[in-house]
C-alpha cells in the first residue's frame, strides 16, 4: 500500500475592524489576522500478509502482520497578518511572528499484527480468541493563537500509539435457527495513547498509557413468523492514566465520549394479510446512553447527561418488494439531549452545546430495480 498526503491549511482566528477584539491588537477600527501557517506532507508505505491454517475440520488459526513506512515533513509558524478583506484568512503582509516557526522530519518503522484461533464444534457454533497489536503514527499539533503561552517546541510532536488488544468472543445460532446471539470481551492496552486534550479554543494531543476493557451482545430473533426482535448492550472501563488536566493535576480519566453502558432495541412485525397490494410492518426501537464527558479532562460542567432515544415507524412493500412507502417518527417522546460541546471556560467563562434533533417525522418512498 502507499499513502501520500500533502495538506497545507491556514487557520486561526480574523478580527474584522468593527470587531470589539480590534483594539487589542492594531487598534480600533484596524482589521488583523492572527493566523496558523500549517503544511504537513506525509508518505506511507506497508506491506501486509495473512495466513490462515485449518489445524482439524473444527479449528483454524490465523496469524497476520503488516509492516509500514512513515515519512512526514512538517512547517508550522504563527503569525499576526494585516487584514485586508473581512472574509478571507489573509497572510499576505505580516506584521509580527506570534512565534518562532517551527519545522522537523520524522521517518518511523512501525508494525501491527494478530493471530487468532476459531473453534468451529459444530454447524451453529463460532468460538474464537485473538490478540492484536495495532499502531497509529504520530504526528504534530497546532495550538491556536488563543492568548495562552505557545507550546514548547518539545510539546509539538507526539510519538505513536500502540494497542495491544485481547478478545474472546462467540457466535450462535440457537432455537433451530430463529436466534442468533454474539458475544464478545476484551481488554485494550494502549502504550503512547493519543489524548486530545482541548482548553481555551485549542487541542493539544499528548501520549499517556491507557486500558479500555468491556463486554458486548447482542440478540437476534425471529420468535414468530413475521416478527423480528433485536437486543444489544455494551459496557465499557476506560480509563486514560495520569493526565494532566490543569497546571500540575494529574489525574486518571475517562476518554471523551465514551459512555459505559449502552443499550439497544428493535421490535419489528409484518403482519400477514395483503392490504393493498402489499404487506405492513410497525416498527419501533429504541436507544440508551449513559453519561459520558465531551472533553478528556472530565470537568463537571463537561459532562453530558445520559437519554434514551426512541424512533416508530410504519412500511408499505409492494408484493415484489420493488415498491416501499414509510412514515416515521424520530425522537417520538421530544427528548432534549446533547450530542457534542467545547468548553471555553477559560476563554470567555461560557460552554457551546450542540443539541440533537427534536422530535419530527417524515414520509419516504423507495424505488427498487
Amino acid at each position: 500500500y502507499y499513502l501520500y498526503i500533502n495538506n497545507n491549511t491556514n487557520n486561526g482566528f480574523l478580527v474584522t475592524p468593527t470587531s470589539v477584539m480590534s483594539p487589542i491588537f492594531l487598534g480600533a477600527g484596524v482589521g488583523a489576522d492572527l493566523v496558523n501557517q500549517i503544511k504537513l506532507n506525509t508518505r506511507s508505505y506497508s506491506a501486509f500478509g495473512q495466513v490462515e491454517y485449518d489445524l482439524s475440520d473444527q479449528v483454524t488459526f490465523t496469524v497476520g502482520g503488516r509492516l509500514i513506512r512513515e515519512e512526514k515533513k512538517y512547517n508550522f509558524s504563527q503569525g499576526l497578518f494585516a487584514s485586508t478583506n473581512d472574509l478571507t484568512i489573509d497572510t499576505g503582509v505580516l506584521i509580527a511572528p506570534l512565534r518562532t516557526p517551527f519545522a522537523r522530519n520524522t521517518g518511523k518503522t512501525l508494525w501491527s499484527g494478530k493471530v487468532q484461533l476459531d473453534w468451529r464444534p459444530n454447524d451453529d457454533i463460532l468460538l474464537y480468541a485473538s490478540i492484536n497489536r495495532g499502531v497509529k503514527a504520530g504526528s504534530f499539533n497546532a495550538k491556536l493563537p488563543d492568548g495562552s503561552p505557545p507550546l514548547a517546541d518539545n510539546l509539538i510532536p507526539y510519538g505513536q500509539e500502540v494497542l495491544i488488544s485481547y478478545e474472546a468472543g462467540f457466535k450462535a445460532t440457537v432455537l433451530d435457527g430463529r436466534a442468533r446471539v454474539n458475544g464478545a470481551g476484551y481488554y485494550y492496552d494502549y502504550q503512547g495513547y493519543q489524548a486530545t486534550v482541548f482548553s481555551n479554543v485549542s487541542s493539544v494531543t499528548k501520549n499517556e498509557d491507557a486500558t479500555i476493557k468491556g463486554v458486548e451482545l447482542e440478540i437476534f430473533a425471529n420468535p414468530v413468523d413475521g416478527l423480528d426482535v433485536m437486543f444489544g448492550v455494551s459496557a465499557v472501563d476506560a480509563k486514560v492514566k495520569n493526565l494532566e488536566i490543569a497546571p500540575g493535576v494529574f489525574r486518571n480519566v475517562r476518554p471523551a465520549f465514551t459512555p459505559d453502558l449502552q443499550l439497544s432495541g428493535l421490535v419489528r412485525y409484518q403482519f400477514d394479510p395483503e392490504i393493498f397490494g402489499g404487506y405492513i410492518s410497525v416498527q419501533a426501537d429504541a436507544n440508551y446512553t449513559s453519561y459520558l464527558f465531551q472533553n478528556i479532562r472530565n470537568f463537571d460542567s463537561q459532562r453530558l447527561d445520559s437519554y434514551v432515544l426512541t424512533n416508530l415507524r410504519v412500511d408499505w412493500s409492494s408484493q415484489d418488494k420493488n415498491w416501499t412507502i414509510s412514515a416515521f417518527v424520530k425522537n417520538a417522546f421530544d427528548k432534549s439531549y446533547v450530542t457534542t460541546g467545547f468548553d471555553l471556560a477559560n476563554l470567555c467563562g461560557c460552554s457551546e452545546t450542540l443539541y440533537g434533533k427534536p422530535r419530527w417525522w417524515g414520509l419516504a418512498a423507495r424505488r427498487e430495480f
